[in-house]
């Protein structure tokens, strides 16, 4: 697999109708179709790359490096689109800047998955996401049922649900020991880097003369 597609893939999922679906409240966080929206624009301006993840046993988001690192492009599977769906989850925290530990970080992360997932299925109880490892399925069972919320009642904000998914991620053998550590959600470093160097081209223009009436609209960057 290429990293053209792993591009490919990861494009393709997110322009999938059932993006819409994606719509609930974590806290003060209000995960939405937007969200996803612009992490493909930010993908497509190359503001985050998109990878193959040749060494790796699953797909990740680095937060560090704004990298999608995809382990598969198989998009006609609806656990690897969901996945998918996952790791846009923490690059779409990662743009909008929002400070979380990776407890709930991953927590949004799943739900937002198992919501997509579920979105696709008219046999929910067959079809649910499923792992091997009972740690890992019991937070698919959960994050899943809270997606039956989502779709099926319009509930999308909780207390005692999300705790508890929460408190499943946290005794994760995968998160427990970073579960309270930061995500380090900070942006998309490279629009950063646009941004400054906009600004500082718009700073080093010399002033303009007398206007003679007219006002001089500021120079755009690109």
């Amino acid at each position: 697999m290429s990293n053209e597609e792993a591009l490919a893939a990861v494009l393709l999922v997110l322009e999938n109708d059932e993006i819409a679906e994606i719509d609930f409240h974590w806290g003060n966080r209000h995960i939405t179709p937007r969200v996803y929206r612009q992490v493909q624009e930010a993908i497509a301006a190359g503001h985050i790359e998109v990878v193959h993840a040749d060494q790796a046993d699953s797909s990740s988001y680095f937060s560090q490096q704004d990298r999608i690192a995809l382990q598969h492009t198989d998009t006609e599977s609806i656990p690897r689109r969901a996945m998918i769906v996952h790791e846009a989850t923490h690059a779409g925290c990662d743009l909008r800047r929002w400070q979380m530990d990776v407890g709930n970080s991953e927590s949004i992360a799943y739900l937002a998955q198992c919501i997509y997932a579920r979105a696709q299925t008219d046999n929910p109880v067959v079809m649910r996401l499923q792992s091997s490892t009972a740690q890992n399925d019991d937070v698919f069972d959960q994050a899943w049922h809270m997606a039956e919320d989502v779709l099926e009642r319009g509930v999308n904000r909780w207390t005692e649900d999300a705790d508890h998914l929460l408190f499943l991620i946290e005794g994760h053998p995968w998160y427990e020991e970073e579960a309270a550590d930061s995500a380090v959600y900070y942006g998309l470093h490279r629009l950063d880097a646009q941004v400054a160097r906009a600004r500082a081209a718009t700073a080093s223009e010399p002033a303009a003369g007398p206007s003679m009436g007219l006002h001089r609209r500021p120079a755009m960057g690109r």
